[in-house]
């Protein structure tokens, strides 16, 4: 757990705070095992709606979240002196992707069904300019919600 802020020395700028998040939502979207735009710190976790998730780069390495369709998100929050970003969005399912394979070989199933939107807020903590850690709260929507702060 990060409790700690960052050195004055060690501090990222705004913009590089928000890139690691950015590049966390487009590793997430059509999830294929590529890192895009963001790394992890080795002991990187992540707790999602209180479960704790402890390989955050194996989970997408595997390309274990191929079903995210689409993944909107928005920066709401940003402090340099704690090294943390905040990002609210949505995470949008179809529902038609059924079968799909991992990128070890493995077969997988997508949980999701039928067309359906997670709203979320995410938090990053980010040390030596690597997501070190990651606090998740979903919460189911309606399909392709829009933000009424943000719509598009």
């Amino acid at each position: 757990m990060i409790t700690a802020g960052v050195s004055r020395e060690d501090r990222l700028p705004r913009e590089r705070l928000v890139e690691h998040g950015r590049g966390y939502f487009s590793t997430l979207e059509r999830n294929n095992g590529e890192i895009r735009g963001t790394c992890f710190t080795s002991d990187a976790i992540r707790r999602e709606n209180g479960m704790l998730f402890e390989d955050i780069e194996g989970g997408f390495r595997s390309g274990r979240y191929f079903f995210n369709n689409e993944v909107r998100n928005w920066p709401i929050l940003v402090d340099e002196e704690l090294g943390i970003v905040m990002f609210r969005g949505f995470i949008d399912h179809k529902g038609v992707l059924d079968e799909y394979t991992l990128t070890d070989g493995t077969p997988a199933r997508s949980i999701f069904r039928e067309p359906q939107t997670w709203g979320f807020l995410e938090s990053f903590a980010i040390r030596e300019d690597c997501i070190a850690s990651v606090v998740a709260d979903f919460v189911q929507s309606p399909y392709k919600m829009s933000s009424p702060w943000n719509p598009r």
